[in-house]
């Protein structure tokens, strides 16, 4: 019987209809390209099933599910397997453990389970073997059991399941998605119509496990857990995983380095927003941090896609770039590439793009797309003579040889038109090769030339190119005649010039001279003179170099301390001896002079000046100018520290208060001139821990508190979670750390310590309080009382108004006041959905925002909300800023609504930028990024001040990530900082934009910076702290 075609012709239960009916034996293969099975016939009835993959695994899973064997005897049942080669299912009848019966369930259930799954296939293509038998590819088990199955009753049950299975996509539409628990009430599960073996499952949804993975976990199989996944959900037991909880899970598990979890969290984040740009262009950032190219690649070219459908197509074109660095040779991207680029005018780039990509057809042999492309390009590029050979060449594939003649000709035409003898020449001879069988093709050519160039036949042709070969050997014979004398010309003037140079000690010179004798040309027995010459050279040169380079560094010693300096006692005799401004002058004058010292620059020779300011001497008057400005009142002692680098030109000149912060002043040795080139760069104060190992990564921003002390939160190497304290003004760093506490979080992450008083508080996102006393560390533990399935998603926020209590959210939508020094809980407060934040605004009054974009002022006297509720549309995305009693609101639709914290009324919105930060206030105006990383300064009318993009050192531009304001009381001396993706810090001034400077953070700052008394605080993904001065 001859029974093969695909699924979109013939369906399942109609192939296995027939097999049965008709009693035929064989065996039927399905393949969807990827998957293949074997079911094997024997008169009708299913005896075998072959997967190609190992099915031990899934009957010993069956046995575990049904309560037939424990994990431990299955675990112990394979490990003798490995070592005697017997069944599986022998060695647990053997062990009495099971049953032969026992055995055979678990094997047609594995069977079953398959062909269930098979029948959802939509294609495939299929083919039945009458008479094979796939013996050799089957379990063992299955042949030892002598199962026969009929294939009626499977289908039967596989049409009930298909039935089932279409209302069940509705709500699972694929086995990535994530459920959470919403309402595991037992009055509402008991509307279940499930047995209670089935309903127990119900708790093992956790709102991190994929359906995928819970049903590994269950007891039930793929089709029953499903089915019992759609009942809770139409009852609102479960839900879909919020998309804040994904993201955050996400990002824990970049952290991790959990490849699987980065993939699974984000996809269910835009499950329900598949538009959200940036967070598919966030998901797309941790992909290619972990270099998973395949799926970076396919979010970025998505990305590129959703703009080019907008119209944005500068956007689109920069994805499409960065989807092509992960996947080269994808045409399709490069074709959506090569039209976003004509559509933003950047034809000359489309065109070369279409170039590469006809180019790759031809050589994936797809040559009716290849000549489609070229028709295209010719349009644009008609005198390209490629064009019109590649056509010729594909149409050739074809075997349409008309075409390919009618472009050859034109490409002959082409070159003769122009005057390009040589090509008209190879054109003439490649096509008299390829259409020789033509009648007339010599004439049918030559008349395209005709008049315009000369062209030869294939003999005449032979003996022009060999008397050109001829003329170009003579020319050569001469050029190196005179090449090899040139050589030994060189040779002797570098020979001569050699111990005049050694005796300057100019190694360099005789070394160039030397290099310069052509080697290439070189008779042999001169050449082997040279190299022998230049190793000696190069051997004495770095025995000069030590010497030098030990000399230098005894000059480190010197401290050239200005001679008067040491002897006034007058106060302020001292501020002009000690002025900044003389001894910048000094230090120009001494690298002056080491820089024009032939001794000294003709190594790669780093000088630097510092002029450090000792803590024990600090005399009112005694003034620091930089750059003709004041920058502070202290003594200085000027010294020479020159030494040997590889890896540096430039010379550091470093003013630098001991402990505090430096600036550094960059020269070139080798293009000085005193007061020129000289740039101002950050300088990191200092970074804990030193040792990048230490930490496996920090998870909440840094918090500076009393002290003042730095808290950190995170994970140590060892895994452990943390909390740290630092002395921010310790003098060197195996003092900074005060404490370090360790807590029990269970592999959660801790969130950012909140200081409350004497006491330091930490969620992990559980329903536990972690408090730590900020003196000392020590840690003790609080859960949330009114509901034990509830998890803080929102605070803790201080109440200082109130000293001993702190305010909570959780994901069951309550607010609750809490107890911080004994074990009072408020009522809780129901929002009407799943807090996200809670933020102060102002000195006394405290917002609350909701998952379903609901807003309320929470009253902290009475515990109560205060005024009716306040939709904004979209969840809260950042923190608000507060101008005079109007509080502004950032949310993740990317508008700003302005709150009038008095009446409780959305006074406006504001959409035309779309935000996607925290929101800092300096005076009358607002700071934002936008959804491109843009920073925005708005007026608290809704008036653009101005717009910045961010650049780099290079001059290159990079986005914005986060914001935040330093000094913002006294706008005059504020700063904006922006932490960039590059990554870098970079320092905006409020009133106009200009960027002050920048810091390179080589792995990303986590979260917004942290500013006191003229220092810069924040924390990287790489597990570290940093310390920099605001100036």
């Amino acid at each position: 019987m001859a029974l093969r075609g695909n699924l979109e012709s013939f369906s399942l239960p109609e192939i296995f209809q027939s097999l049965a009916v008709n009693q035929h034996t064989g065996t039927l293969r399905v393949t969807d390209g990827e998957s293949e099975k074997l079911i094997y016939f024997s008169g009708g009835e299913i005896n075998l099933l072959a997967t190609g993959k190992n099915t031990t695994t899934k009957i010993g899973d069956f046995l575990i599910k049904t309560g037939k064997a424990t994990p431990q005897q299955i675990r112990e049942c394979l490990d003798e397997q490995d070592r005697t080669g017997k069944l599986l299912g022998e060695l647990l009848v053997g062990r009495q453990v099971i049953t032969e019966n026992d055995v055979a369930d678990a094997v047609r259930n594995k069977i079953e389970e398959e062909i269930y799954d098979l029948f959802l296939w939509k294609t495939a293509d299929f083919e039945f073997l009458p008479g094979y038998c796939p013996h050799e590819m089957v379990d063992p088990l299955q042949r030892t059991s002598k199962l026969r199955i009929n294939a009626n009753s499977l289908i039967m049950e596989s049409l009930r399941r298909m039935d089932e299975w279409g209302r069940i996509y509705k709500v699972i539409p694929d086995l990535n998605l994530v459920f959470a628990p919403a309402n595991l009430n037992p009055a509402v599960i008991k509307r279940i119509d499930a047995p209670e073996s089935h309903i127990r499952e119900i708790y093992l949804v956790d709102g991190k496990r994929s359906i995928s993975e819970l049903v590994d976990l269950s007891m039930l199989n793929k089709f029953e857990f499903c089915r019992l996944m759609f009942d809770c959900f139409k009852n609102g037991i479960v839900t879909t995983a919020r998309k804040e909880d994904m993201v955050r899970l996400g990002e824990e598990a970049t952290l991790k380095r959990d490849t699987e979890g980065v993939k699974k969290f984000f996809w269910n984040a835009l499950y329900a927003t598949p538009n959200d740009h940036l967070l598919r262009q966030r998901w797309a950032g941790h992909l290619r941090a972990l270099k998973l190219d395949k799926e970076a690649f396919e979010q970025y070219r998505i990305l590129g896609d959703m703009y080019l459908a907008e119209g944005n197509n500068a956007s689109a074109i920069s994805f499409f770039q960065e989807a092509l660095k992960h996947n080269p040779g994808d045409i399709e991207t490069m074709r959506h590439l090569a039209d976003a680029l004509n559509r933003e005018g950047r034809t000359n780039e489309a065109v070369d793009l279409w170039v590469r990509i006809a180019d790759l057809e031809v050589k994936n042999e797809n040559h009716g797309e290849a000549i489609k492309i070229y028709l295209v390009l010719i349009e644009h590029r008609p005198d390209e003579l490629n064009f019109y050979i590649q056509l010729g060449e594909s149409y050739l594939a074809l075997s349409k040889n008309e075409n390919a003649l009618n472009y050859y000709e034109l490409a002959l035409a082409k070159s003769a038109e122009a005057g390009k003898q040589t090509e008209a020449q190879n054109i003439f001879l490649h096509a008299l090769q390829k259409f020789k069988s033509v009648e007339g093709i010599e004439r049918k050519l030559l008349s395209q030339v005709k008049g315009k160039v000369k062209v030869y036949l294939p003999n005449r042709w032979r003996r022009l190119a060999v008397f050109s070969s001829l003329a170009v050997v003579i020319i050569v014979a001469l050029a190196v005649g005179a090449d090899v004398t040139l050589a030994f010309l060189r040779y002797r003037k570098a020979i001569a010039a050699i111990p005049q140079y050694i005796e300057e000690n100019k190694y360099g010179e005789a070394l160039l001279e030397l290099k310069r004798v052509p080697p290439w040309i070189t008779p042999g027995v001169l050449t082997k003179d040279v190299e022998s010459k230049i190793t000696e050279l190069e051997e004495q040169q770095k025995r000069f170099i030590k010497a030098e380079k030990k000399r230098i560094k005894d000059l480190a010693a010197i401290n050239l301390v200005l001679s008067k300096a040491s002897q006034l006692v007058n106060e302020g005799l001292l501020k002009e001896a000690h002025e900044l401004e003389g001894l910048l002058k000094e230090a120009h004058k001494l690298l002056a002079e080491l820089c024009r010292n032939e001794k000294y620059n003709r190594y790669k020779v780093v000088r630097e000046i510092k002029l450090p300011f000792p803590f024990s001497t600090k005399p009112a008057g005694a003034s620091v100018i930089v750059d003709g400005e004041e920058q502070g009142q202290t003594p200085l002692i000027l010294r020479l520290s020159p030494w040997l680098s590889d890896n540096s030109d430039s010379v550091v000149v470093e003013i630098t208060k001991q402990g505090f912060w430096s600036i550094e002043l960059r020269i070139n040795p080798w293009t000085y001139s005193p007061y020129t080139d000289i740039e101002l760069v950050r300088r990191r104060l200092w970074v804990y821990p030193p040792d990048k190992s230490e930490y496996k990564a920090i998870t909440a921003p840094p918090v500076l508190a009393k002290g003042p002390r730095l808290y950190i939160s995170g994970f140590r190497a060892d895994g452990n979670a943390v909390v740290a304290s630092l002395n921010v003004n310790a003098d060197n760093d195996s003092n900074r750390l005060i404490w370090e506490s360790v807590l029990d979080t269970k592999g959660n992450s801790p969130g950012p310590v909140v200081p409350a008083g004497r006491q330091l508080l930490v969620s992990d996102g559980t329903n536990r309080i972690f408090h730590l006393d900020w003196g000392c560390g020590t840690v003790t533990v609080k859960t949330i009382k009114h509901d034990a399935t509830a998890e803080i998603t929102a605070g803790p926020l201080w109440l200082p108004q109130r000293e001993s209590y702190a305010l909570f959210g959780t994901n069951t939508r309550t607010v609750f006041v809490y107890g911080i020094y004994g074990s009072q809980q408020g009522t809780p407060v129901d929002l009407g959905s799943p807090v996200t934040g809670i933020y102060r605004l102002g000195n006394t009054q405290v917002g609350v925002s909701g998952e379903n974009g609901v807003f309320r002022f929470f009253n902290t006297s009475l515990d109560v909300f205060a005024g009716a509720p306040i939709d904004l549309g979209s969840p809260v995305s950042g923190k608000p800023a507060v101008i005079e009693r109007i509080a502004y609101i950032p949310t993740e639709a990317g508008v700003i609504h302005a709150l009038d914290l008095d009446k409780g009324d959305i006074l406006l919105s504001y959409d035309n930028r779309h935000v996607s930060s925290d929101i800092v206030a300096i005076g009358n105006n607002l700071f934002f990024l936008d959804n491109t990383g843009m920073l925005h300064s708005m007026s608290h009318t809704k008036e653009i001040n101005w717009s910045r993009k961010l650049s780099d050192g290079g001059g290159r531009e990079i986005k914005g990530v986060s914001i935040a304001g330093i000094n913002v009381k006294d706008p005059a001396n504020a700063l904006i900082l922006v932490s960039a993706s590059k990554p870098l810090l970079v320092a905006f001034r409020p009133g106009d934009g200009y960027q002050m400077w920048y810091y390179d953070t080589r792995t990303p700052i986590i979260g917004p910076v942290r500013y006191h008394a003229g220092y810069i605080y924040f924390a990287t993904v790489g597990g570290q702290v940093y310390a920099i001065v605001k100036e």
